[in-house]
């Protein structure tokens, strides 16, 4: 199969300078892969799943999402981590996380970074859902963790004072928020070759941690997180007919380009 591709540099979120956390939204079934789930007393892998979307209708437009199904007798603090979405680090323009929630039943929702790599401290954050029954978007303001760096990222989708029930939640979309500076790697220092592609597409860039490959509408179609590299081999060739767009992630910054399948 042949397939051309056609470069377009598009600006992407990072999460301050020399780190960045993209957009996560749990379209494809392998997202479920980079989670582990905590504290449900007991855990089950069912108990995480990427579900279709219980509502399209309001602010989250997107196919699917991730479920979680908290037990009766989990503790509060029952949640999810995942250590591939790193290092996040936190900035004094860049220190505010996003999820979005479907919930019926009002009760706080939590964020935390963990696993510093230069010191610095736990940082947690309980924001409680306004509505039931409809997607809301929560705010994080993680202003407390600015100048230090974070491999693991946390989420608690029912945390109340006292466990007296269990419950459904429906997540998505978690992302970062920069409202001052992006930085973005510059279109000169990235080659994504050849042109056409086929079968593989190449890509270089200088100490580059990952790459996530979309298509027109969001949805995750490949991610991979890896250590600090100059080039790296993506797999395409089963890939459908389309456009998508690739962005890669450096310890630089990130930088988007968008191909088409053919």
């Amino acid at each position: 199969m042949k397939k051309t591709l056609t470069l377009l540099m598009l600006i992407a979120f990072t999460l301050g300078v020399g780190a960045q956390l993209s957009l996560i939204p749990f379209e494809a079934s392998a997202d479920r892969a980079h989670w582990n789930g905590f504290s449900n007393q007991p855990d089950a892998a069912g108990d995480l799943t990427i579900v279709a979307n219980p509502d399209k209708s309001g602010i989250n437009t997107t196919d699917s999402c991730l479920k979680f199904i908290v037990n009766s007798t989990a503790d509060q603090w029952v949640g999810g981590w995942s250590d591939d979405f790193g290092p996040i680090q936190i900035t004094a323009n860049a220190h505010t996380l996003t999820m979005m929630v479907y919930k019926t039943i009002i009760s706080p929702c939590g964020m935390k970074v963990e696993s510093s790599t230069n010191g610095g401290p736990n940082t947690e954050l309980k924001v409680s859902n306004t509505v039931i029954n409809q997607w809301e978007r929560l705010s994080f303001d993680l202003s407390g963790a600015v100048g230090y760096s974070y491999t693991r990222l946390t989420f608690f989708p029912d945390f109340p004072d006292t466990r007296t029930a269990g419950t459904t939640v429906y997540l998505d979309n978690f992302q970062g928020a920069a409202n001052l500076s992006v930085n973005t790697l510059s279109a000169t220092s990235v080659i994504v070759y050849p042109n056409p592609a086929d079968e593989v597409l190449f890509v270089q860039a200088p100490d580059m941690t990952g790459y996530t490959i979309t298509n027109m509408i969001g949805q995750t179609i490949r991610m991979d997180k890896f250590q600090a590299v100059n080039s790296r081999s993506v797999e395409i060739s089963d890939m459908p007919a389309g456009v998508y767009f690739i962005t890669i992630e450096s310890l630089n910054g990130s930088y988007t380009s968008k191909f088409m399948v053919r």
